[in-house]
Order: C-alpha cells, then sequence, then structure tokens
C-alpha cells in the first residue's frame, strides 16, 4: 500500500511538472505556437452599412483585404482598402481583436479602428483630406 501511495504521488508530480505552462509568444498560437494568431483574420471584408455624422453620407470605402505582413512582427498585418477606383495598403495591427491601420487611398487618409472577427468587422474610419475629416461608423462582412 504504501509503494502504490508513492507511485501514486510520483504520477502526479511528474504529470504536474510536464505540462507545460509556457505561452506562446505574442502573436502566435497553436500546440507548437507556430500559428499566427491573426491568420483567422486573413481575408476580404465587404462594406455592408455605414453612416458618416449627422449628414447622412456613407463611407466611400468598398471593401478591406488583410493579409499576413511577411517580415513583420506577428501581430502585424497588411491592409489594403479599396474604393470606388483608388487602392492603398499600409501596414496595421491587430491585438485582441482590435484592428488599427491608417491607410493613404488616393488622396484620402483613411484611419480604421474597431472590434474584428472571423466573419466581421466593425468600427469606425477617419476620412481625411486636407483640412477636412469626417468620422463614418462602419460595418463590413466577410
Amino acid at each position: 500500500m504504501k509503494n502504490l501511495i508513492k507511485f501514486s504521488a510520483f504520477l502526479f508530480v511528474l504529470v504536474s511538472f510536464s505540462c507545460s505552462d509556457e505561452s506562446c509568444e505574442a502573436g502566435f498560437e497553436g500546440e507548437n505556437c507556430d500559428v499566427l494568431v491573426n491568420q483567422k483574420f486573413f481575408g476580404t471584408y465587404t462594406l455592408t452599412s455605414s453612416q458618416c455624422g449627422m449628414s447622412g453620407n456613407s463611407s466611400s470605402i468598398a471593401s478591406m483585404v488583410i493579409t499576413e505582413n511577411v517580415g513583420g512582427d506577428a501581430q502585424s498585418v497588411m491592409v489594403e482598402l479599396a474604393r470606388s477606383v483608388d487602392v492603398g495598403s499600409a501596414v496595421g495591427t491587430i491585438v485582441d481583436g482590435a484592428l488599427d491601420v491608417s491607410v493613404d487611398v488616393g488622396s484620402v487618409n483613411s484611419t480604421i479602428t474597431g472590434t474584428i472577427t472571423e466573419s466581421t468587422f466593425s468600427g469606425s474610419e477617419t476620412a481625411s483630406q486636407g483640412a477636412i475629416s469626417v468620422v463614418c461608423t462602419i460595418e463590413m462582412d466577410r
């Protein structure tokens, strides 16, 4: 019986120390810490609704494409915004489901911030052209 108790205690200690509490480096997940956390957000998001200020105008963004930022850190992503005729891209970040990027699309600088999931984006666009800025709430689906 004493040997069984000693063996049980040994197994408990062995299991306790073999299960690693080590976490992955920031921006990575998975059993081997080799999967980009942001990979689940890669794809094309299409504008479904927007409202700009009190005027009732809407954002001119047609779509947003998110891809890996090759050579960048694990939390950075490449974001491409498309308007009716212009396309622009820049490096942004997604940290804990929060997207933040500033992209020049033609003569307009668009700062996009908000919450992103694997299928939707909900946030705001601040579009600036010279001294004029307009803030729009935007919704996008993938």
